[in-house]
Order: C-alpha cells, then sequence, then structure tokens
C-alpha cells in the first residue's frame, strides 16, 4: 500500500486529472437524474464541496489562496467558470445527455483559437487540423438533433 501511494504522490497531477474526470462524468450523470432540483441550487452545492476539496488540497500542499500573484484575474477566471458551469447543467438538464456533452466538449476548440488570438499562445499545424477536424465532427453529431 505504501508503495501505491507513493506512486500516486509522484504523479499527482495524473491522479488529480482522473479523479477530476471521474468527478466530471458523475457530475454530469447525476444533474441530468436530479434535473428537477434548480440549476443554481444545484451548481451552488458542487461550488461548496469543490471550494472545500480545494481547500483540503491546498493545506496539504501548503499553499496560501489568499496570496496570489494576480488576484483579479484569478477570481474572473473562477467566475466565467462558475457561469460555463451553471450554462452547463442548464443545457444537460433540458437537452440530452449527450447532446450537452457533445456541445460541452467544444470548449477545447473555442479555446485554443482564443488562447492565439489573445494569448499569442504557440499554435502549430496540429492544432489547426485538429481544429478543422473536429468542429465538422461535432456538428455531424447534431445533425439529427437540428432537423
Amino acid at each position: 500500500m505504501g508503495a501505491f501511494l507513493n506512486l500516486i504522490f509522484v504523479h499527482r497531477g495524473i491522479f488529480y486529472i482522473l479523479t477530476a474526470s471521474t468527478v466530471f462524468v458523475t457530475a454530469s450523470s447525476v444533474s441530468k437524474i436530479l434535473s428537477h432540483i434548480p440549476s443554481f441550487e444545484f451548481t451552488a452545492n458542487r461550488g461548496y464541496h469543490c471550494f472545500l476539496i480545494s481547500l483540503c488540497l491546498c493545506c496539504f500542499h501548503g499553499f496560501n489562496p489568499m496570496r496570489l500573484p494576480n488576484p483579479a484575474w484569478t477570481y474572473l477566471c473562477a467566475l466565467m467558470r462558475i457561469s460555463g458551469y451553471i450554462i452547463k447543467i442548464v443545457c444537460i438538464a433540458n437537452m440530452p445527455l449527450g447532446d450537452a456533452t457533445a456541445l460541452y466538449f467544444t470548449v477545447p476548440i473555442y479555446t485554443g483559437i482564443l488562447a492565439r488570438i489573445f494569448l499569442k499562445e504557440p499554435w502549430g499545424i496540429v492544432h489547426a487540423i485538429s481544429t478543422t477536424i473536429g468542429k465538422p465532427l461535432i456538428a455531424y453529431c447534431y445533425i439529427d438533433v437540428i432537423q
């Protein structure tokens, strides 16, 4: 057991992203099942639990969340993420789960394009090809929904 915990500690980034993906899928499924709960209440409840988990992780790693290098941008980013999550919950409540999830997966496409425009991030041929192929494939999934 000690070797397993050491492996998780050494590769904790991978462990965190796998945990986040599991929570993401679980939250989407639960929000579809509990679509009778108002979206704001559901999001506030999730935000509260995410705050507690984040606070525990900050304490565990010795990070002070109140001493951020640029707190205004950090809080603006958090506000945008919360707004996006509320919209996602509303979509899941009012659309089929697969369609809402596929629509949510278009976020990296727009993130990459906007990061290139506003942040001058590198944008290579692989990024351009994946965006060119990814958007039509996601749109193809919606042919039945649109018609």
